[in-house]
């Protein structure tokens, strides 16, 4: 496969019921937001986007490593948790 054949949000669209959790950079410099956004849109619920600080290459798990355990364990939360 050839990395002009890949489309997340294609692909993503096709996973429903799956819960799906996008963490991205906002200063994706390889991925802009707009990517983060359209594969959020593309998915069915549950979902849940989190468009995190300027990371400047780091783990988001690491850099806002308080704020990521809450985002993370709330999602599992709604999506999973009857």
């Amino acid at each position: 496969m050839k990395i002009s054949q890949v489309d997340s949000a294609r692909d993503l669209a096709t996973i429903a019921p799956r819960p799906v959790l996008i963490i991205h950079s906002g200063d994706g410099r390889l991925f802009p937001v707009y990517h983060a956004q359209k594969m959020c849109d593309a998915v069915q619920v549950p979902k849940d986007l989190w468009i995190t600080g300027i990371l400047g290459g780091q783990d988001p798990a690491l850099a806002y490593k308080v704020e990521y355990r809450r985002r993370v364990v709330a999602f599992f939360e709604r999506a999973f948790v009857k």
